[in-house]
């Protein structure tokens, strides 16, 4: 159990509040992203530079909020919840964290393939239109 103090009162959260927490801040990184890329037109700007040592050598390389994503969903990914008081929970919220992940990751490939193309005051197109090809 984990406890935060926030003036006079105490918060309680469990390590399940806290992990499933984690999975609610996804979808807020990938609501942000979105709008960044649809109100500025542009892919959202890296987060720091990266210094090029040569011979293929790159310390701190550049972050933006989809390397954050991706980098999160590797890890949620990794943790074994079977067994566990938020299985349940922690499987339909793995699903839901790498669409949010998939939605960003189009969203910037649109942008970099269309982006000479692009009209001006478009918003990038999030629907997944996969139909399905009878054999």
């Amino acid at each position: 159990m984990l406890s935060m103090t926030t003036g006079d009162q105490k918060i309680m959260l469990t390590e399940a509040d806290w992990a499933l927490g984690v999975f609610d801040m996804v979808g807020e990184l990938m609501r942000f992203a979105i709008t960044s890329m649809a109100t500025g037109g542009q892919i959202v700007l890296p987060l720091g530079d990266a210094m090029d040592m040569g011979e293929g050598v790159t310390l701190n390389p550049p972050r933006s909020v989809l390397s954050d994503l991706r980098e999160l969903r590797s890890y949620l990914e990794l943790v074994d919840a079977s067994g566990s008081s938020l299985s349940r929970d922690y499987g339909k919220k793995m699903g839901v964290m790498q669409e949010c992940v998939e939605k960003v990751e189009k969203a910037s490939y649109g942008q970099v393939v269309r982006g000479s193309e692009r009209p001006k005051g478009w918003v990038p197109d999030l629907e997944d239109r996969r139909e399905e090809v009878e054999a």
